[in-house]
């Protein structure tokens, strides 16, 4: 694993993707348990369900910007917890090379529902710089759900730099069904013995968490949950 772990100021996030095994994870999970918290969102297992619906162009814009690895790219989703409607997200993400910068915006379970069936005029009613974009990618790009993500995450996080480090297990993706909260025809997209290892972090990653980081372990495509799932259709 690389050791170098610096970002330059303001509001980017430095994002690092690593394959690790489930041993590797287990060992991790034990070190990281000393330094930092668990997410307070989490079950009595330490993890949380997360789903997502991902937007892409007639073209494929997105997912072949992913395969090619394009420096600067950007992922519009839809993202829901544990099969729940009492916190729907509207994300727009921005990626420059490992630099990131996410916008957020929680939405209702109706205007979610108007979004994955193709229609975004419930995003004007929002006074958000990220809802007006989403539209006008919908209106303008063509902007239309593609594909459904679902994993298992389990989370740590640190005050300092924002760190945080997550372990996704039980990656599956659909193609036939969007339904944030009962979907169908999930399909692995990552073996169940991997675990997606990702950490994440503002301004620099301090040695006394690098330090618990596996040494030796493969790197991830920055995008690999979206293409993997995308490339089962």
């Amino acid at each position: 694993m690389q050791r170098l772990f610096e970002a330059p100021s303001g509001n980017d996030r430095t994002e690092h993707k690593y394959y690790i095994s489930l041993a590797e994870a287990a060992a991790l999970r034990g070190r990281l348990e000393k330094v930092m918290r668990r997410d307070p969102h989490s079950d009595a297992q330490r993890r949380y369900l997360i789903t997502s619906v991902y937007f892409d162009t007639p073209g494929n814009r997105s997912y072949l910007g992913s395969l090619a690895g394009v420096k600067k790219r950007k992922k519009l989703r839809v993202r829901a917890y544990n099969h729940k409607d009492d916190y729907i997200g509207l994300e727009y993400k921005e990626k420059d090379g490992n630099l990131s910068r996410k916008r957020q915006l929680r939405i209702t379970p109706e205007d979610c529902r108007a979004l994955l069936g193709g229609d975004p005029a419930p995003l004007l009613r929002y006074e958000s710089d990220l809802a007006h974009s989403f539209y006008y990618d919908m209106r303008t790009n063509l902007y239309r759900p593609k594909t459904l993500v679902e994993y298992t995450r389990e989370t740590y996080v640190h005050p300092l730099c924002n760190i945080r480090v997550t372990l996704d297990t039980n990656l599956c993706g659909s193609a036939v069904s969007l339904d944030l909260f009962s979907p169908r025809g999930l399909t692995p997209i990552l073996a169940r013995d991997v675990v997606l290892l990702e950490v994440k972090y503002c301004h620099f990653l301090p040695s006394f968490i690098a330090d618990l980081l596996p040494r030796d372990c493969m790197p991830a495509v920055s995008n690999c949950k979206f293409a993997r799932a995308r490339a089962i259709q």
